[in-house]
């Protein structure tokens, strides 16, 4: 069959060698299943990933590496309901909890602390589960996932602070608040950061330029394929190395903090901790603030 007549939008036959597909151009895509099978990125608005831009994916990893929201609140509102309740081996409120059990009144009835710790992580993860399932979509398709991702950073620096006011046992309803918000902040933020990577690996340069490579038969399918996998592997491993060390120096500097705060008596364990969350807060703020908004304000990743 003679090949001279084939249309332009297709490479030639010999380039086809080497199990490379038939690439469209944008014009000839006029199918879901023509869109879904190309190994390209053939829709929307392309930006080459900068240096900057990655280096500031990556140092945003620091601040929202859980330190106050998810590490910390949990101790700091543990703390609450132990100082708020009592010894369930004597009359209601008589006797602060010791070693032992310790119950309180919560969710309507006298429960004991693990069993309220157990009800809040599930009414937590129950929130979380109706609000990913509605706007978890986002994460991978349209252009809001930098504004989704600076609302939920917003709402986790807010109750980390907010842990500076709630140092006394009789507001432990206010901490169990705290901590459910906490939580959903910090996971929400971790997760639309991580959705992140897979588009910041694709448009840069290196891969940029497989692309092209791809679209001109010089290189196979599998070969760029390969090179988009190693680039992902690299964003994330690196953003990792770089979070460690960062939290090295984090909580070096957190030990210096804590020793001159703390003491023997219940106050100032529970003033340390609200300490802890807020400080926490503030290392994510000044990572997002100066490092990275040129990542927040691409919204095509």
């Amino acid at each position: 069959m003679d090949d001279s007549n084939a249309p332009d939008r297709f490479i030639s036959r010999e380039k086809a060698e080497g199990h490379l597909q038939p690439v469209q151009d944008d014009l000839a895509i006029n199918d879901e299943a023509t869109l879904f099978a190309s190994p390209l990125p053939i829709v929307g608005e392309r930006k080459t990933t900068t240096r900057k831009e990655v280096w500031s994916w990556y140092v945003y990893y620091v601040g929202n590496s859980g330190l106050g929201p998810f590490n910390f609140a949990i101790s700091a509102w543990q703390n609450l309901l132990y100082l708020a309740g009592w010894d369930p081996a004597y009359p209601k409120g008589t006797v602060p909890c010791g070693d032992g059990a310790c119950n309180l009144i919560a969710f309507g009835s006298e429960r004991s602390v693990n069993s309220i710790v157990l009800i809040t992580n599930g009414l937590s993860f129950a929130f979380q589960a109706v609000l990913f399932l509605i706007m978890g979509s986002f994460a991978d398709y349209g252009v809001i996932r930098p504004h989704i991702t600076t609302a939920f950073t917003v709402l986790a620096w807010a109750v980390s602070f907010a842990w500076l006011g709630v140092e006394d046992p009789s507001k432990w309803q206010a901490g169990t608040a705290l901590y459910i918000l906490g939580l959903i902040g910090y996971q929400g933020a971790l997760t639309f950061w991580t959705a992140a990577f897979p588009g910041l690996a694709r448009d840069l340069p290196e891969i940029k330029d497989s692309e092209e490579k791809l679209a001109r038969g010089d290189t196979d399918r599998k070969s760029h394929d390969r090179l988009d996998m190693l680039a992902r592997n690299r964003l994330a491993n690196v953003s990792f190395l770089v979070c460690s060390l960062g939290e090295l120096v984090v909580l070096a500097i957190l030990a210096g903090v804590l020793e001159g705060v703390i003491n023997d008596d219940p106050d100032s364990n529970t003033k340390a901790l609200s300490i802890v969350c807020a400080y926490s807060a503030g290392i994510w703020s000044e990572s997002l603030l100066f490092i990275t908004c040129s990542w927040l304000t691409r919204n095509h990743k």
